[in-house]
């Protein structure tokens, strides 16, 4: 029985470094748990949240900490990952045009993503975006206050988000340049 388990575990490591080397692996996208952190939100909201819960379908949702005597709000975040800017161009069309048969109202954001919109669905603020092969959905439900919007919040959480999206600027070294011997 022992040299069975042996072989099988041989095939299988065989089975593995048998793959080719350079096959390339899908990148991995982003956890939304750790794009936005209740800190940010707390700055946002000037009140406490609980870390982020991962949901099904790649979402991540923040709420208020049981106890607190403020609004009950819900923040979810999902962002996926196309696998080019062409891609996620394309699919946030779709999203849009969806979106636009199903609700009235939709506000362009501008300087937010390469083009994005916010809108009300059922108590609900939601932004939509894409920057680079990224789709962005924010979601801000108003549990206790439907009527509220929190249009500058969720904004503001656009904007961190798109922030952690992209990648840092390039480094700049600052090159000092030797002054020049002077012909004699």
């Amino acid at each position: 029985m022992r040299w069975l388990s042996a072989v099988l575990v041989a095939v299988a490591l065989t089975a593995v470094s048998a793959a080719p080397a350079d096959a390339k692996k899908k990148p991995k996208p982003p956890n939304p748990c750790k794009v936005l952190l209740p800190a940010d939100l707390e700055t946002i909201f000037e009140q406490p949240w609980r870390h982020g819960v991962p949901q099904l379908g790649g979402a991540c949702t923040f709420q208020r900490p049981s106890g607190v005597s403020v609004p009950n709000i819900v923040v979810s975040l999902i962002v996926e990952q196309k696998r080019s800017p062409k891609k996620a161009k394309q699919a946030f069309a779709r999203s849009e045009k969806a979106t636009r048969s199903i609700v009235d109202q939709i506000e362009p954001t501008k300087g937010l993503g390469q083009r994005g919109y916010l809108t009300t669905i059922i108590g609900a603020d939601v932004l939509s975006f894409w920057v680079r092969r990224y789709l962005v959905e924010v979601r801000v439900d108003r549990v206790d206050r439907p009527q509220e919007a929190y249009h500058d919040q969720i904004l503001a959480i656009g904007s961190i988000v798109e922030a952690r999206l992209l990648p840092p600027p390039p480094t700049t070294t600052s090159t000092t340049r030797r002054p020049r011997k002077q012909a004699r």
